[in-house]
Formats: C-alpha cells, structure tokens, sequence
C-alpha cells in the first residue's frame, strides 16, 4: 500500500509542496501525491470552497433536516474524497443523493394527505 511505503522511507528535508509536486513522488505513490496535492497545498482560489458548499446544499435539503452533524460531515467527506480511492469509479453520488430525496419527498406527502384522526 501506497501510505505503508511512503512511511517507510527516509524522511528528506524539503518543503511539501515542492516534494509533492515533484515528478518522482507523483509516480511513486500517484494516488498519495493527488490527495496531498489536494489537502497539503492550500488552494488561491474559492472555487473549492464554492464546490463545498454545492455539494452541501444537494446532500442537506429541507426534506433531511434530521441528519445529525456527523452524519453529514461522513456523507460529504465521502461524497469528496471516493474519487481519490477509485480514480475510475464513475460516482454519481448527487444525483443518487437527489433520487433518494425524491423518495423522501413522495413519501413525505403521501403520509401529508393521510389523516389520522
């Protein structure tokens, strides 16, 4: 495994961005290199953040207000890192989140128009 290697080797005096972006790091543990580059080096942009909280509002809808914060926190985390464990896995993780709280919404207001009393 990728981790278990990096850990083994000899630790270099070099800064992270530049051994990360070096061509011998990115072959020698690819899918380690794209994580880090992805968390170790800070981004100039907001477009990330802007992705973030997309992905949020399509995972938190009116319908899922119960999910718990930790609930949440897994589902977005997954929803952004599944790729960096099977970079050829085709994830359609929003609109599956979508079909399912368009059951929840279906079920929501079946159970609406019932009257219990």
């Amino acid at each position: 495994m990728e981790v278990t290697r990096y850990l083994s080797t000899a630790v270099e005096s070099i800064f992270p961005r530049d051994y990360w972006l070096n061509p011998l790091s990115k072959s020698s543990y690819p899918r380690l290199s794209q994580f880090a580059r992805r968390f170790v080096i800070c981004p100039t942009g907001s477009s990330e953040v802007e992705r973030l909280f997309s992905t949020a509002g399509t995972i938190l809808t009116k319908y899922r207000k119960t999910l718990t914060s930790e609930n949440f926190k897994m589902l977005l985390t997954l929803n952004k890192n599944i790729r960096l464990m099977n970079p050829d896995m085709e994830v359609k993780l929003p609109s599956m989140i979508k079909s399912i709280n368009s059951l929840f919404c279906y079920k929501l207001s079946f159970f609406e128009n019932i009257s219990f009393s």
